[in-house]
């Protein structure tokens, strides 16, 4: 997907893989140089389970589209992580769990993440065009999530991980 002229937001708009039109199921971030959108949507099944995750991202010249679309998603299921399962209690700001005991998202628990490698017509001045991917786009993945879930449930969640989701034992 090419970006002309507004970055990702107007171009994944313009992409009929998205629908934009339907209010408060994206979340969008931006760092100086990469644009981001993740969306859970109206992804979340009959038994609260997000069924899949839609991220794009402008990612300038993509160089290793495999690795880079593999930078995306192991992001997002960080996000998805955040949002949905771990628990990291800090007291005096010392760490008071194990890791076997944080709530780790599983690999078998993991939605689909289907996504969009958005790069703009005009190449940035370094690094051969490219922009940085890594987790930039873990930082808009929870709160799509709570989107989602207040699509489902009507009910708005303020904290991390997300209440009252089949994810939360």
């Amino acid at each position: 997907v090419n970006a002309e002229d507004g970055g990702v937001a107007n171009t994944a708009a313009r992409n009929d893989a998205f629908s934009w039109d339907r209010t408060l199921d994206i979340a969008y971030g931006q760092n100086p140089d990469t644009d981001f959108i993740v969306s859970c949507g109206d992804q979340v099944n009959k038994t609260g389970k997000v069924k899949e995750v839609t991220a794009a991202c402008d990612v300038g010249q993509v160089i290793n589209p495999l690795a880079c679309t593999g930078q995306i998603d192991g992001g997002v299921v960080m996000g998805l992580g955040y949002a949905l399962t771990e628990q990291f209690p800090i007291v005096d700001g010392k760490p008071k769990a194990k890791f076997g005991t944080l709530g780790l998202l599983r690999a078998p628990d993991a939605p689909p993440v289907r996504t969009i490698l958005v790069h703009a017509e005009k190449k940035a001045p370094y690094a051969y065009g490219a922009k940085g991917v890594g987790e930039l786009c873990t930082i808009p993945t929870a709160p799509a999530c709570q989107m989602a879930y207040w699509k489902w449930d009507g009910v708005y969640r303020d904290s991390l991980p997300l209440e009252h989701t089949p994810y939360r034992k």
